[in-house]
């Protein structure tokens, strides 16, 4: 797969002209919220509202930067030990938050895409006095994921560790679908190292639950593409001018993510 050497502004461009990234207002009026079971599901217009078979999930597009803060986007999800949301190690979501590029004109976007993310919300509350929860948070976004063998799989400490061995047989852990500048698959190991702190392209879903007077909006993540490598986000500096990408053609990762959109993952899934 040939990779050519694109501008931000050819990044951005192009993106436009998928009709999903989030930071273009006309992405509102390609999606619209449907019921699926116990949750709604955003989903792309159908070219024929009458057929249900048209209907599937909006695969939305940002370009931000996975921050440091609050990164529990590894193989193990950070997880210590058994606690009262996560008491199996398979009950984890490894998970980040987005926040705004140093680069332009990504910067100037996300205050945008925070806009069209905070409509997308309203348009899915349940009620006016619910309390938004998960997605949209203040300036930043929440994401989170949902095979390798368990022997391969790679943990940080001795409890997930020991998890990991009762779990063997029974589960099988699905890698986020995550690819440096270079299209390369980046391995489970290296997570932390490669992620964190990085410029994203990062494509999700959307699902809402209401529950108990919130409505949780969940940012399900399809794939992920790093288009820098990572800063301490703590410490960036806007450039005087906007730095070149390399990265694979949009044909080819349209295609890629179209196969992902029906996907909605977690670390680890149940083998039977």
């Amino acid at each position: 797969m040939s990779a050519s050497l694109l501008s931000c502004m050819t990044i951005r461009d192009q993106l436009l002209g998928t009709g999903f990234y989030l930071a273009d207002a006309s992405t509102l009026d390609r999606v619209h919220w449907a019921v699926d079971g116990r949750k709604s599901i955003l989903f792309e217009e159908p070219f024929d509202p009458t057929a249900e078979s048209d209907l599937r999930p909006a695969v939305l597009t940002a370009i931000l930067v996975l921050s440091d803060q609050r990164f529990f986007l590894t193989s193990d999800a950070s997880w210590h030990g058994p606690s009262e949301i996560t008491p199996r190690l398979y009950d984890v979501h490894a998970s980040c938050i987005g926040v705004p590029p140093w680069v332009n004109p990504f910067h100037n976007d996300f205050s945008r895409l925070l806009v069209h993310a905070h409509a997308l919300q309203a348009k899915v509350a349940s009620h006016e006095e619910t309390l938004p929860v998960g997605f949209v948070r203040n300036r930043s976004l929440k994401f989170q994921h949902g095979s390798l063998l368990l022997d391969e799989w790679p943990v940080n400490n001795e409890v997930a560790t020991a998890e990991l061995e009762k779990m063997k047989g029974s589960y099988r852990a699905i890698p986020i679908p995550a690819y440096d500048f270079q299209n390369n698959h980046i391995h489970p190991a290296s997570y932390r190292n490669e992620l964190r702190g990085a410029l994203v392209e990062i494509h999700f879903t959307l699902s809402h639950f209401a529950f108990k007077n919130k409505d949780t909006l969940i940012a399900d993540i399809q794939t992920l593409h790093v288009l820098h490598t990572p800063h301490t986000v703590s410490s960036i500096v806007k450039p005087r001018f906007a730095p070149s990408f390399e990265r694979s053609s949009s044909s080819a990762r349209s295609s890629f993510v179209q196969g992902k959109s029906d996907c909605l993952f977690n670390l680890f899934t149940n083998t039977f």
